[in-house]
């Protein structure tokens, strides 16, 4: 498990904006930082863009903090259909920066990572919540499916284009 320094110089605030508590819960909970896909760097090139949104007023958990996470797939460009983008759903619960859940699929659950499908359930009617007009969503197959944030979509196009390109992809060119 990466130690809090490794982390925070892997993932800076300059370019990456994750809070120090949930640097730190990483750190402290070994499966949830596992569950991330930002833990498998080989396979999936973490987009430093996130967005935060939360459940209306009213809601039973509006409260919480919902930190959406943004990847390029390099195994998922195209091949069998996969999606090209990815993202992982944190919870900061109560926006105290204490407790912190993770929605993902095919990962062992416990008491910080639950399955996608409950997110959609617990945070959403059906998932019918929309974040400036895009409904949630885990999977995107192309730049134009995602959210509309400018920024969000200008590190799809830059990432999948240098991919082509070169075969490889890397953010830190753009850093």
């Amino acid at each position: 498990m990466p130690k809090f320094t490794s982390l925070k110089r892997r993932f800076p605030h300059r370019h990456y904006p994750f809070s120090d508590p949930l640097l730190k819960f990483m750190e402290a909970e070994p499966t949830f930082y596992a569950s991330l896909k930002l833990a498998n760097w080989r396979r999936f090139k973490t987009i430093p863009r996130i967005i935060t949104s939360h459940t209306p007023t009213g809601h039973s958990h509006s409260q919480d903090e919902i930190i959406g996470v943004w990847y390029f797939d390099l195994e998922g460009t195209g091949v069998n259909g996969h999606p090209f983008f990815k993202q992982d759903f944190i919870v900061n619960i109560g926006r105290m920066d204490r407790e912190f859940h993770s929605y993902t699929v095919g990962f062992p659950t416990n008491q910080y990572v639950h399955q996608i499908g409950d997110f959609f359930n617990t945070y959403g009617l059906n998932g019918q919540y929309y974040h400036r007009g895009s409904r949630w969503e885990h999977h995107y197959l192309d730049v134009a499916d995602l959210p509309n944030d400018r920024d969000l979509k200008s590190w799809g196009r830059s990432l999948r284009i240098q991919l082509q390109i070169t075969g490889r992809c890397s953010i830190k060119q753009f850093l």
